[in-house]
């Protein structure tokens, strides 16, 4: 036993005085660092101090700087070569010689045995200058040329890829305003902000959407769909969920801000490709965040939404509605099944949760329509329709204490407005010169429109009424929907399911009629069931007479 101890107790001596030793050393090392950090920083200020007092010894300073730039990387010290190197860039800007700075710069990266610090220290200097003696809009002229060598040099260095996104957005920005198109496009094509590890997610999803928004601006959809893709929609919902249950609240509305630009811009792109499936996920995708923003107001507040997000709200869920209808309910069904049970589309709005009701009473009477019973008349629902077409609609904010259906304790908003179903002008900007292919929709669109609402909604109809019908005739099926025959005969042209139709007699066989083989087969299993149930009526009568 006491050997054993012994042993202990020296191993454990001979292990703090190793450590000891450790942090002996380390200690030292730090001293040594800041010694040679202190001298270089002295250095450098000499230097500087002498080209203020002396704005010709320029030369005289580089070559100074120079040579303790050398010297410091050729014997890797990682701690005065930052400092040296960033000097130079220092001494030339104090001349306001910013071009010369800048070719130097991508002089330095080259040389050999140059460190990563040096490289980033470099560019910071750099992007802090740019940034703090140029204005976008002032100095346009001045600062594109800077910024377009700037991130020339920068664009395929690792070490510095959070500065080349950030000036490159910046210069991205600076096109957008002045309508450079292809110089926005180049950068928006080109730029991988959404792999920049040295950026913070956030960051990361901002400059993409920078983007895509500068792609939408100029009309290049096919490019938005390429950088839409870059965002991966699951990473972005769970990371916003879960910064939200961390309780970063600031981190959390700067996501939701992304989360919405992203889904708005899924949203114009399906707009513009008319992809009815897609528009209808992405316009109640997009309304969603602004419903949770309703859903997190307490029931004594008004609506946080502005009036402006209240229309583009309600846009959005009366586009949904549509475009879901022309698209067929069956190939939407998760999202008409959500649209369903938020009640968001009930005729009278005490139907609704009350934080949603001054959304609901914006939404076009068309899309609300839709959501009714399927034998609801096709007449009243072109009724809403032109309705919405002419008449402004008014928000009805309910009073807190209003909790049950009473006209007089509703509170009429002064804010009305007039929602137009696939609508893009409240959620992006166009340039001028592709103003003419984004105008709202035409009066033919709208007749397009509406020919095309009315047979998708015929169509839907007949899924409906084939569950109980095998057969029926145009006139019978005319009378249901409550619109004409014609108009039946017009949509069953492209009806997708069977249907047997005989013009003559004006009637309609839903029911596909079997083949031989299938008659067979039926044929077949007839037979075997009636086989078996007279097996079975034979044990029984044995049975019985058996017990008699």
């Amino acid at each position: 036993m006491y050997c054993h101890n012994n042993l202990k107790c020296k191993r454990n001596t001979l292990f703090n005085s190793l450590w000891q030793k450790y942090y002996i050393a380390m200690d030292g090392q730090a001293r040594r660092e800041q010694r040679i950090r202190t001298e270089a920083e002295a250095a450098l200020a000499e230097q500087l101090t002498r080209l203020d007092a002396s704005p010709s010894a320029l030369e005289d300073v580089l070559a100074r700087l120079e040579d303790l730039e050398r010297g410091a990387r050729l014997t890797s010290d990682a701690v005065a070569t930052p400092i040296y190197a960033s000097g130079l860039l220092q001494a030339l800007i104090k001349v306001n010689k910013i071009e010369d700075a800048i070719d130097l710069f991508g002089n330095l990266i080259k040389r050999r045995s140059q460190t990563n610090e040096a490289i980033v220290r470099c560019g910071t200097v750099l992007e802090e200058y740019l940034q703090n003696n140029y204005d976008d809009d002032t100095d346009y002229s001045t600062l594109e040329p800077l910024l377009q060598r700037f991130t020339k040099i920068t664009g395929h260095l690792i070490v510095v890829e959070a500065i080349n996104v950030r000036q490159s957005i910046r210069l991205l920005r600076m096109y957008r305003k002045v309508g450079n198109r292809d110089g926005a496009l180049k950068i928006a094509e080109s730029l991988s902000a959404d792999v920049a590890a040295s950026l913070a997610y956030v960051e990361r999803v901002e400059y993409t959407l920078e983007q895509l928004d500068a792609a939408l601006y100029f009309r290049e959809l096919l490019l938005a769909e390429i950088v839409v893709n870059r965002i991966k929609e699951k990473i972005l919902k769970a990371t916003t969920a879960a910064v939200y249950r961390k309780g970063d609240f600031d981190l959390w509305a700067r996501l939701s801000l992304s989360q919405r630009r992203y889904y708005t811009a899924k949203y114009l792109i399906a707009l513009g490709d008319r992809r009815m499936d897609s528009l209808c996920e992405a316009a109640w995708a997009a309304a969603s965040t602004y419903l949770a923003v309703l859903d997190g107001s307490g029931l004594n507040k008004d609506s946080q939404l502005s009036n402006d997000d209240l229309m583009k709200c309600s846009t959005l869920l009366s586009t949904a509605a549509v475009a879901g209808l022309l698209a067929g309910f069956s190939k939407v069904s998760s999202v008409i099944a959500q649209m369903r049970a938020s009640t968001l589309y009930a005729e009278n709005i005490f139907y609704c949760a009350r934080a949603h009701r001054c959304v609901s009473s914006l939404i076009h009477p068309f899309a609300k329509s839709i959501f009714r019973s399927p034998l609801h008349p096709w007449k009243k629902i072109e009724e809403d329709f032109k309705q919405g077409r002419v008449c402004p609609i008014t928000a009805y904010i309910p009073l807190p204490q209003d909790l049950v259906y009473n006209s007089n304790n509703l509170q009429q908003d002064t804010y009305t407005a007039k929602i137009e179903l696939f609508s893009h002008s409240l959620f992006s900007d166009v340039h001028e010169s592709e103003c003419s292919a984004s105008e709202t929709m035409t009066d033919a669109d709208v007749e397009l429109m509406w020919g095309l609402c009315k047979s998708s909604y015929i169509e839907g109809f007949m899924a409906q009424i084939m569950r109980f019908y095998k057969s029926t005739t145009i006139d019978n099926l005319a009378q249901l929907v409550g619109c004409d025959p014609l108009d039946v005969e017009m949509a069953l042209v492209n009806y997708d399911g069977y249907l047997a139709i005989d013009r003559p007699q004006r009637t309609i066989q839903m029911s596909r009629p079997l083949s031989n083989d299938e008659q067979l087969s039926q044929w077949l299993d007839n037979t075997r069931k009636a086989v078996i149930n007279i097996a079975k009526i034979s044990q029984l009568l044995e049975m019985d007479v058996r017990l008699s």
